[in-house]
């Protein structure tokens, strides 16, 4: 007994092979399909690192304009963000030129001094901004005379006398603006607690003073405070001067400022560049007017 293999149809042998034929051309299109996928990917990827590279360069671009004030007058300056801070300095410095005394001079944004080592783009500087040229606060701050009218002088005596009745301590604050730094301008009495051998400044008297300093665009330069006898800095006077930077002054008045008005006796001492304080004569820094 024999089997019998019946033949498959001709026209399903057909189909098979047309089938297999189009299986292996549709697996080579999904091969073309999936490496065009692949690199659509990466040209969405690129293009989308190029966009972000473009937004970055509208928002921080590598070079641009900006002014800077001195003395109530406008220049335009030309920058890139990998330059030094002390780079547009110099620029600006013989732009407003000739100036006095130029390595005491630094550039501000939004009240802050800038490092001359930081580069444009570290210093936050943006195109458009308008920075400030002017003293530095902590440049060449020593060695600085000041002028100080009579009336503020006396002021002050007043306002020991009123304040420390002969019995506590007072203490005063000098301040100049920064467009005049060396021109003593007005005189303010803290809000304190005192006693006959010292005071506390109210911290919230303070913090609002502060701001009052950047509304006004002044600066203290001298702090003044008397002794019930002999004057001289304390080490509470060394530790706790109300402004930290070389060149600050403070002024110590013996007798609770009973006596005469001036600087009979009086000590005046002055932050150095170390942190360490140095008695210095009161003429080489104070020019009574």
């Amino acid at each position: 007994m024999h089997d019998t293999v019946c033949p498959a149809p001709v026209g399903a042998l057909e189909r098979l092979k047309q089938a297999e034929c189009d299986l292996e051309a549709a697996q080579a299109k999904e091969r073309v399909a999936k490496e065009a996928l692949h690199q659509a990917e990466r040209d969405t990827a690129k293009a989308e690192a190029e966009v972000k590279e473009a937004i970055r360069e509208v928002e921080h671009p590598h070079q641009f304009r900006l002014e800077v004030l001195y003395d109530g007058v406008k220049k335009p300056f030309e920058v890139r963000i990998e330059e030094a801070v002390k780079t547009l300095l110099d620029q600006a410095v013989r732009a407003f030129g000739p100036l006095p005394n130029p390595h005491t001079l630094s550039l501000y944004k939004d009240g802050k001094e800038l490092a001359d080592n930081s580069t444009i783009e570290q210093a936050g500087i943006k195109p458009c901004d308008l920075l400030l040229l002017r003293p530095s606060a902590v440049k060449g701050g020593w060695n600085s005379m000041y002028t100080l009218p009579r009336t503020i002088l006396e002021e002050t005596f007043a306002q020991f006398r009123a304040c420390g009745c002969g019995r506590r301590e007072c203490q005063s604050l000098w301040l100049s603006s920064w467009e005049a730094p060396g021109a003593l301008a007005r005189v303010v009495h803290p809000e304190h607690v005192s006693h006959v051998g010292g005071f506390v400044v109210d911290d919230t008297w303070l913090n609002e003073f502060w701001l009052e300093l950047g509304r006004l665009n002044m600066g203290v330069r001298v702090q003044v405070h008397t002794h019930p006898n002999e004057a001289f800095h304390s080490p509470s006077d060394d530790a706790y001067p109300i402004i930290h930077r070389p060149g600050f002054l403070s002024l110590v008045i013996p007798n609770f400022a009973m006596g005469p008005v001036g600087f009979d006796d009086a000590y005046l001492t002055e932050i150095q560049v170390d942190g360490s304080w140095k008695e210095v004569p009161v003429t080489s820094r104070l020019f009574v007017t």
